[in-house]
Protein backbone atom coordinates (compact mmCIF):
# COMPACT_ATOMS: atom_id res chain seq x y z
CA UNK A 1 0.00 0.00 0.00
CA UNK A 2 1.42 3.37 -0.96
CA UNK A 3 1.06 6.60 0.93
CA UNK A 4 -0.07 9.74 -0.86
CA UNK A 5 1.03 13.19 0.25
CA UNK A 6 -2.28 15.03 0.18
CA UNK A 7 -0.66 18.45 0.51
CA UNK A 8 0.81 18.05 -2.96
CA UNK A 9 -2.28 16.49 -4.59
CA UNK A 10 -5.07 18.63 -3.12
CA UNK A 11 -5.81 21.87 -4.88
CA UNK A 12 -8.27 24.76 -4.66
CA UNK A 13 -8.67 24.82 -8.45
CA UNK A 14 -11.61 23.42 -10.39
CA UNK A 15 -12.24 19.76 -9.46
CA UNK A 16 -12.06 16.93 -11.97
CA UNK A 17 -15.45 16.91 -13.69
CA UNK A 18 -15.88 13.13 -13.56
CA UNK A 19 -15.53 13.25 -9.75
CA UNK A 20 -18.25 15.84 -9.17
CA UNK A 21 -22.01 15.66 -9.00
CA UNK A 22 -24.79 18.10 -8.26
CA UNK A 23 -25.54 18.85 -4.64
CA UNK A 24 -29.04 19.96 -3.77
CA UNK A 25 -30.23 20.52 -0.24
CA UNK A 26 -33.90 20.04 0.65
CA UNK A 27 -34.18 23.48 2.26
CA UNK A 28 -37.58 23.44 3.90
CA UNK A 29 -39.26 21.37 1.19
CA UNK A 30 -41.12 18.09 1.47
CA UNK A 31 -41.24 15.14 -0.93
CA UNK A 32 -43.58 17.06 -3.27
CA UNK A 33 -41.17 19.99 -3.49
CA UNK A 34 -43.46 22.41 -1.72
CA UNK A 35 -42.24 24.86 0.91
CA UNK A 36 -43.08 23.60 4.37
CA UNK A 37 -40.62 25.65 6.45
CA UNK A 38 -40.33 29.36 5.86
CA UNK A 39 -37.25 31.62 5.93
CA UNK A 40 -34.83 29.12 4.37
CA UNK A 41 -33.28 30.49 1.21
CA UNK A 42 -32.06 28.68 -1.86
CA UNK A 43 -28.40 29.53 -1.39
CA UNK A 44 -25.60 29.30 -3.92
CA UNK A 45 -25.29 26.46 -6.43
CA UNK A 46 -22.94 23.81 -5.04
CA UNK A 47 -20.99 20.87 -6.35
CA UNK A 48 -20.44 17.66 -4.42
CA UNK A 49 -16.82 16.49 -4.72
CA UNK A 50 -16.48 12.74 -4.61
CA UNK A 51 -13.26 11.43 -3.10
CA UNK A 52 -11.45 8.82 -5.18
CA UNK A 53 -9.68 6.64 -2.62
CA UNK A 54 -8.18 4.39 -5.32
CA UNK A 55 -5.20 6.49 -6.35
CA UNK A 56 -3.51 4.65 -9.22
CA UNK A 57 -0.82 6.18 -11.39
Amino acid sequence: MTNVSFKTTLTADQPHKALTSGFQRAVGRNNKGRLTTRHKGGGHKRLYREVDFVFDN
